[in-house]
């Protein structure tokens, strides 16, 4: 760890003598010599006292720093040992904690550990409310490569959120809503990253979402989180369906119809139906879909229509009318004389 000035540290006097107070350095990477200058009226230093002080300045690998009478006004001081979690990583392997309101330290720059990890940490020294430590003990594990995790995704953003914390892994795929995923952790740093394996109702390739789709239109809404998915056909029918997300570019989603979810007829069904002379379609007493005549009809009416194929469009025949009085007209004939050509 690397001391500058005016960071606030525990001093280990190692030598006291008329050449003056020197403490112990071995902790800091560019530090040689620690100088100590007491202006604590009455206090005595001597060798193996622990004091608090303010480094003044740093000269070629001498520290000066000034004893500081009393004890700081902020609750924790260096040297004291404080247990912390890990909640995001400011570079590889440093992690940062917010440490809790009753220490007032704001930041907690900690190196060698790893998100979500518990341990007790001493303070080695402290600049305003920024403070640096090291682990003295790891109480619980962190994140580590291939752990599995539920997250929350952030629209708009490729990082999820660990639930119940704040660390936050990116997954390389923007969200398009807000829904709870399972992530498993690929590397370990700032960032770190992972790879989706539960998508839920998040829109990736190849994940299926539940969506709204209207007969003959090619776009589809996902039922739970709204976002749109653009469909390689126009639907078959009006309702809830199954939509696979196949592509994914510029931000917008492709995908197509997995599922009609038991809406659509299959060819052979026979189904109730009103017919339309007038454009030659029918549609089904129940479900919403159309049903594209093959064979002419003159009249407009009930009928039980036979289903012949279902593909780029639901095709169908009448079979027979539904009678009903005053449908018989002597010059004309019924509907079902008309349908079989055998009317006056």
């Amino acid at each position: 760890m690397i001391l500058k000035p005016d960071d606030r540290i525990q001093v280990s006097i190692i030598e006291a003598s008329h050449r003056g107070v020197r403490g112990n350095p071995e902790e800091w990477s560019n530090i040689e010599t620690i100088e100590v200058a007491s202006k604590v009226p009455g206090y005595n230093l001597t060798p193996g006292s622990q004091i608090q002080s303010v480094v003044e300045r740093i000269e070629e690998g001498v520290a000066y720093v000034t004893q500081q009478p009393g004890g700081y006004q902020r609750h924790t001081a260096p040297g004291d040992q404080i247990e912390v979690s890990i909640e995001r990583m400011v570079a590889d392997s440093v992690g940062e904690s917010s440490a809790g309101s009753a220490t007032q330290i704001e930041r907690l720059i900690v190196p060698g550990v790893t998100p979500l990890e518990r341990a007790r940490v001493e303070v080695a020294k402290m600049r305003g409310d920024l403070a640096f430590g090291r682990v003295v003990e790891t109480l619980e594990s962190g994140l580590d490569i291939g752990d599995e995790v539920r997250a929350q995704t952030i629209k708009g953003e490729s990082k999820v959120t660990v639930i119940d914390s704040k660390v936050t892994v990116d997954t390389g795929h923007e969200a398009k809503c807000q829904t709870e995923v399972t992530v498993r952790v690929e590397a370990i740093g700032d960032p770190s990253t992972g790879m989706i394996t539960d998508a839920g109702d998040l829109p990736i390739e190849g994940t299926t979402v539940s969506a709204n789709v209207t007969e003959g239109e090619e776009r589809a809404v996902a039922k739970y989180n709204g976002f749109a998915v653009t469909l390689s056909k126009p639907a078959l029918v009006s309702g809830t369906v199954s939509v696979r997300i196949t592509e994914r570019s510029n931000g917008n989603l492709f995908g197509r119809v997995s599922d009609y979810r038991g809406r659509l007829p299959s060819a052979g069904d026979s189904v109730a139906a009103k017919v339309y002379a007038h454009n030659q379609t029918a549609s089904p007493a129940k479900g919403r879909y159309t049903i594209q005549l093959t064979s002419k009809v003159k009249q407009s009416g009930k009928a039980t229509v036979h289903i012949t194929g279902v593909g780029e469009r639901i095709s169908g025949v009448v079979e027979q009318y539904e009678e009903d009085e005053g449908d018989s007209d002597r010059v004309a004939g019924s509907k079902n004389h008309l349908l079989n050509g055998t009317s006056l």
